[in-house]
């Protein structure tokens, strides 16, 4: 684990602002911003469509965390078109909630941020929210003003390249997600790509295998593959649901 001065890191006076905000929400000890924003600024990078995803330490501090944001008059009260904001043509409301997190639309000064109450569980240190996250370039937080991260997620940073933490547990892995860290220039080599296809055949989700790896062909292998080192072919634009059954000598996916 590496810690660093926040001062030292984050540069982006708007990024200061936002974190200094959203401290007088609650204690800062009781929460952490993880994943891609605090990523954004370590490289000191336009925040983009990023989200701001926020971790607590309890369920108390999430709600207590909530009802004041709920307060905040920085809070939009109505359907915003993310199209003039982040080059999006969806329409978001202001509210979004699922089992893993609730979405709120900030307004900080001028600016559209979407801010994301993580709540599928709750992390009492740092440690414990990295140990949480399947790729080592999620592996940035910022807690109790101080700034965290690893050497390995700051090599594979420096790099592009996309692989899984050690300490992370296959769950709920879907090519979507690859496709969306090659979108930021991250590449995945083939070894990961067919753990994360082995893992979906073998927790039956094969609806989830045709669609995430259609996706996953159609954002990145033109734009980010070396195809000729593939040990697997797996991104070849021809492969098919068949070859993918000869790699694990199963018919299971070809019953369609």
């Amino acid at each position: 684990m590496l810690i660093f001065d926040l001062d030292s890191i984050v540069k982006n006076e708007y990024y200061k602002s936002l974190i200094t905000y959203l401290s007088t929400f609650i204690d800062k000890s009781e929460f952490m911003i993880g994943g891609g924003f605090a990523r954004r600024c370590f490289e000191d990078s336009d925040i983009g469509n990023s989200d701001v995803d926020i971790f607590f330490t309890s369920i108390i501090a999430l709600e207590n965390f909530r009802s004041k944001l709920n307060k905040s008059k920085n809070r939009n009260s109505f359907l915003i078109n993310v199209f003039n904001v982040f080059k999006n043509s969806t329409l978001y409301p202001e509210n979004r909630s699922s089992s893993y997190a609730e979405t709120v639309h900030l307004n900080f000064e001028n600016k559209l941020v979407r801010i994301q109450l993580i709540k599928f569980d709750f992390f009492k240190s740092v440690e414990e929210l990295f140990n949480s996250f399947d790729f080592t370039v999620c592996r940035f937080a910022i807690y109790n003003g101080i700034f965290y991260t690893t050497q390995e997620s700051i090599d594979d940073l420096n790099s592009k390249s996309l692989r899984f933490s050690k300490e992370y547990s296959m769950r709920n892995c879907s090519l979507k997600r690859v496709s969306k860290y090659a979108s930021y220039g991250f590449v995945a080599d083939d070894d990961l790509i067919m753990k994360i296809i082995e893992y979906n055949i073998k927790n039956g989700n094969l609806s989830l295998i045709s669609r995430s790896y259609e996706t996953y062909f159609n954002m990145v292998c033109e734009n980010h593959i070396s195809k000729s080192k593939l040990k697997h072919n797996i991104f070849r634009k021809d492969f098919t649901k068949s070859d993918i059954c000869d790699h694990f000598n199963t018919t299971i996916l070809k019953v369609q």
